[in-house]
């Protein structure tokens, strides 16, 4: 029987069986297959699918925006072994003014395993009282004034490029309802595989209705593995 329950396949297993069943069915040679209304509707939805659930659900700004997460990241770290560092040298001119910008981290809490916007929070709220005027004076009398503002720099850009991403996404997802798309993609390849089923004894059926059952298996095998991948989203 060509069964399957279809919640379980992820997007892309989805989606790359839509297209290989295809495959089989042009591979076949068979006529009323290749002809039949049936496969015209699976052509049909497999294409929206791919185009709007798969290539458009996401706006493909999430290399950048990790980049990006890495220099805020890279300028935040920096700026904290600076100030332990010249704090670490007791009785200096400067081992007063370090430690008490050294406070800061340690009010304004560490940005370790929190998430995207967990950490913009933090370090907004970093920036903010380093730019306190008593504050800054304390970064001008250590020199460090091209650290901070290389580190706000660092979190304008990133802020500015998740907001874009957010935006993009959202519309993305407004032009289709992604879920709708899927059941009808789901409710093709159901109508089309129940037709070949019902004439899997049947000469040139049979090969083809072997054919699928196989690459069902490989699907139901590709998601299970993929499950047992995935990871919950980090930043």
């Amino acid at each position: 029987m060509l069964t399957l329950t279809y919640r379980d396949l992820s997007t892309k297993v989805l989606g790359n069986l839509a297209d290989r069943t295809i495959e089989l069915i042009n591979q076949s040679a068979v006529d009323t297959v290749i002809n039949n209304p049936l496969t015209a509707e699976l052509k049909t939805r497999s294409e929206e699918y791919n185009t709007v659930v798969i290539k458009k659900t996401f706006s493909g700004m999430g290399v950048t925006i990790e980049e990006a997460d890495l220099q805020r990241d890279n300028c935040d770290a920096s700026l904290k072994r600076i100030l332990a560092g010249l704090a670490g040298f007791k009785g200096t001119p400067q081992t007063d003014a370090a430690a008490q910008l050294l406070s800061i981290y340690e009010e304004t809490g560490s940005v370790y395993n929190k998430n995207y916007a967990e950490e913009s929070v933090i370090l907004d709220h970093r920036l903010s009282k380093l730019q306190e005027p008593a504050n800054s004076a304390l970064v001008i009398q250590l020199n460090l004034s091209p650290q901070v503002e290389a580190m706000l720099t660092a979190q304008t850009e990133f802020n500015r490029l998740y907001l874009t991403q957010a935006e993009a996404n959202s519309a993305l997802r407004q032009q289709h309802s992604a879920s709708s798309i899927r059941k009808q993609l789901e409710d093709a390849l159901r109508n089309l595989y129940g037709w070949i089923n019902a004439q899997r004894n049947i000469s040139p059926y049979d090969k083809l209705y072997a054919d699928i059952t196989e690459m069902i298996k490989a699907a139901k095998q590709s998601s299970r593995i993929q499950t047992k991948e995935s990871l919950p989203p980090t930043k």
